[in-house]
């Protein structure tokens, strides 16, 4: 989002609350700012709460990594201890090479 667009979308909401203040009272410019500081603390803490999940999931990637580097291991083990799939898995590994 581009900073001036947000500044265009206070200033619209600003004057939306202006025009439909019933009792005909006009809102004083501190309290536009106070509404503006609420908006920009509200979209802050959107702001942290997405980080702190993107935190999370990547906590969550890092612990799975190891887990997928010992199922590799794994399988080499198990290709390794058959020749005959050795032989098979090797001829793949050459025909995707050319």
């Amino acid at each position: 989002m581009r900073f001036g667009s947000f500044l265009l979308g206070g200033l619209v909401g600003a004057g939306a609350i202006m025009f439909w203040n019933r009792r005909g009272k006009h809102m004083t410019f501190a309290a536009i700012s106070h509404q503006a500081d609420r908006m920009m603390d509200n979209m802050k803490d959107k702001g942290n709460q997405v980080r702190r999940a993107a935190s999370h999931k990547m906590d969550k990637l890092d612990k799975i990594e190891p887990e997928i580097g010992d199922g590799l291991d794994q399988v080499k083990a198990f290709v390794d201890g058959d020749p005959e799939l050795k032989k098979q898995v090797d001829e793949m590994i050459h025909s995707q090479a050319h």
